[in-house]
Protein backbone atom coordinates (compact mmCIF):
# COMPACT_ATOMS: atom_id res chain seq x y z
CA UNK A 1 0.00 0.00 0.00
CA UNK A 2 1.18 3.26 -0.81
CA UNK A 3 -0.09 6.79 0.95
CA UNK A 4 -1.62 9.23 -1.28
CA UNK A 5 -2.03 12.85 0.36
CA UNK A 6 -4.41 11.51 3.46
CA UNK A 7 -5.41 8.21 2.20
CA UNK A 8 -3.63 4.88 1.78
CA UNK A 9 -4.30 2.83 -1.38
CA UNK A 10 -3.55 -0.71 -2.43
CA UNK A 11 -1.25 -0.92 -5.49
CA UNK A 12 -1.62 -4.34 -6.84
CA UNK A 13 -4.83 -5.67 -7.48
CA UNK A 14 -5.27 -9.06 -5.19
CA UNK A 15 -6.34 -12.34 -6.79
CA UNK A 16 -8.98 -14.79 -4.99
CA UNK A 17 -7.27 -17.98 -3.80
CA UNK A 18 -7.82 -20.53 -1.30
CA UNK A 19 -4.63 -22.37 -0.34
CA UNK A 20 -3.66 -23.72 3.01
CA UNK A 21 -0.80 -21.77 5.41
CA UNK A 22 0.87 -20.84 7.83
CA UNK A 23 2.20 -18.17 10.04
CA UNK A 24 4.99 -18.11 12.06
CA UNK A 25 5.88 -15.09 14.76
CA UNK A 26 8.93 -13.40 14.18
CA UNK A 27 11.77 -13.54 16.86
CA UNK A 28 11.96 -9.76 16.88
CA UNK A 29 8.18 -10.06 17.82
CA UNK A 30 7.91 -13.48 19.49
CA UNK A 31 8.16 -11.59 22.98
CA UNK A 32 5.17 -8.88 22.28
CA UNK A 33 3.19 -11.18 20.67
CA UNK A 34 2.25 -14.49 23.29
CA UNK A 35 -0.47 -17.20 22.55
CA UNK A 36 -2.70 -17.99 25.19
CA UNK A 37 -2.00 -20.91 27.26
CA UNK A 38 -4.34 -22.98 26.05
CA UNK A 39 -3.63 -22.35 22.32
CA UNK A 40 -2.54 -25.14 20.37
CA UNK A 41 -0.36 -23.04 18.26
CA UNK A 42 2.11 -22.09 20.99
CA UNK A 43 4.02 -25.46 21.33
CA UNK A 44 4.23 -25.39 17.41
CA UNK A 45 5.14 -21.94 17.32
CA UNK A 46 3.06 -21.69 13.77
CA UNK A 47 -0.37 -20.63 13.48
CA UNK A 48 -2.52 -22.31 10.69
CA UNK A 49 -4.00 -20.13 8.40
CA UNK A 50 -6.12 -20.24 5.25
CA UNK A 51 -4.78 -17.97 2.55
CA UNK A 52 -7.49 -16.16 0.76
CA UNK A 53 -6.17 -13.70 -1.62
CA UNK A 54 -2.72 -12.78 -3.30
CA UNK A 55 -0.40 -10.45 -5.22
CA UNK A 56 2.82 -9.04 -6.18
CA UNK A 57 2.65 -6.87 -2.89
CA UNK A 58 1.28 -9.27 -0.10
CA UNK A 59 -1.31 -11.58 0.43
CA UNK A 60 -4.71 -11.93 3.26
CA UNK A 61 -5.37 -14.99 5.37
CA UNK A 62 -8.42 -16.29 7.57
CA UNK A 63 -7.13 -17.03 10.79
CA UNK A 64 -8.79 -17.81 14.37
CA UNK A 65 -5.74 -16.03 16.16
CA UNK A 66 -5.82 -12.19 16.60
CA UNK A 67 -2.35 -10.72 15.28
CA UNK A 68 -1.61 -6.78 15.61
CA UNK A 69 -0.97 -4.61 12.85
CA UNK A 70 3.24 -4.56 12.25
CA UNK A 71 3.11 -7.20 13.68
CA UNK A 72 6.38 -9.64 11.56
CA UNK A 73 6.53 -13.14 10.50
CA UNK A 74 6.99 -15.91 8.07
CA UNK A 75 4.10 -16.50 5.48
CA UNK A 76 4.20 -20.43 4.21
CA UNK A 77 2.24 -21.38 1.38
CA UNK A 78 1.13 -25.45 1.90
CA UNK A 79 -0.04 -27.42 -0.78
CA UNK A 80 -0.46 -31.53 -1.05
CA UNK A 81 -2.86 -34.35 1.17
CA UNK A 82 -2.14 -33.52 4.90
CA UNK A 83 0.51 -36.45 5.33
CA UNK A 84 2.50 -34.90 2.33
CA UNK A 85 2.50 -31.78 2.79
CA UNK A 86 4.80 -29.71 0.91
CA UNK A 87 5.94 -26.04 1.56
CA UNK A 88 6.09 -24.12 -1.75
CA UNK A 89 6.60 -20.55 -0.79
CA UNK A 90 7.77 -18.64 1.83
CA UNK A 91 8.52 -15.16 3.06
CA UNK A 92 8.39 -12.56 5.80
CA UNK A 93 5.81 -10.45 5.93
CA UNK A 94 3.94 -7.74 7.88
CA UNK A 95 0.55 -7.44 8.99
CA UNK A 96 -0.78 -4.01 8.17
CA UNK A 97 -4.89 -4.61 8.62
CA UNK A 98 -6.52 -6.87 11.21
CA UNK A 99 -10.61 -7.38 10.81
CA UNK A 100 -12.41 -9.71 12.82
CA UNK A 101 -15.06 -11.20 10.44
CA UNK A 102 -16.97 -13.37 12.32
CA UNK A 103 -17.73 -13.90 16.47
CA UNK A 104 -16.04 -17.57 16.37
CA UNK A 105 -13.53 -15.89 16.80
CA UNK A 106 -12.30 -15.18 13.06
CA UNK A 107 -10.03 -13.17 11.51
CA UNK A 108 -9.24 -11.45 8.62
CA UNK A 109 -5.68 -10.62 8.11
CA UNK A 110 -3.27 -8.26 4.97
CA UNK A 111 0.00 -8.48 4.91
CA UNK A 112 2.17 -7.29 2.86
CA UNK A 113 5.75 -8.64 1.38
CA UNK A 114 8.92 -7.24 3.90
CA UNK A 115 11.49 -6.52 1.11
CA UNK A 116 9.98 -8.16 -2.23
CA UNK A 117 12.18 -8.98 -5.29
CA UNK A 118 12.02 -10.28 -8.85
CA UNK A 119 12.06 -13.70 -7.12
CA UNK A 120 9.22 -12.94 -5.01
CA UNK A 121 7.47 -11.48 -7.71
CA UNK A 122 7.57 -14.60 -10.10
CA UNK A 123 7.14 -16.59 -7.36
CA UNK A 124 3.74 -15.13 -6.57
CA UNK A 125 2.68 -14.90 -10.23
CA UNK A 126 3.59 -18.59 -10.39
CA UNK A 127 1.40 -19.30 -7.57
CA UNK A 128 -1.48 -17.21 -8.83
CA UNK A 129 -0.97 -19.08 -12.60
CA UNK A 130 -1.20 -22.62 -10.83
CA UNK A 131 -4.44 -21.69 -8.96
CA UNK A 132 -5.95 -19.79 -11.52
CA UNK A 133 -5.07 -23.29 -13.50
CA UNK A 134 -6.61 -25.44 -10.68
CA UNK A 135 -9.28 -23.52 -9.06
CA UNK A 136 -9.75 -24.44 -5.38
CA UNK A 137 -7.86 -27.02 -5.31
CA UNK A 138 -4.08 -27.65 -2.92
CA UNK A 139 -1.82 -27.88 -5.67
CA UNK A 140 1.96 -27.27 -6.30
CA UNK A 141 3.11 -24.44 -8.90
CA UNK A 142 5.73 -26.36 -11.16
CA UNK A 143 9.56 -27.17 -10.31
CA UNK A 144 11.77 -24.63 -9.08
CA UNK A 145 8.73 -22.04 -8.45
CA UNK A 146 9.31 -22.35 -4.24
Amino acid sequence: MTENGDITIRRHTRDEISLRGEFVISPEHAEQVILSRGSPYGAKGSIPVRIVDISVGGLGWRSDVFLPRRCRGEIRVIVGEHDADEVVFTHVVEVRRVRMSDETPMYNIGAAFADPDEQTTAHVNELIACYIDHPGADVAPAEGAA
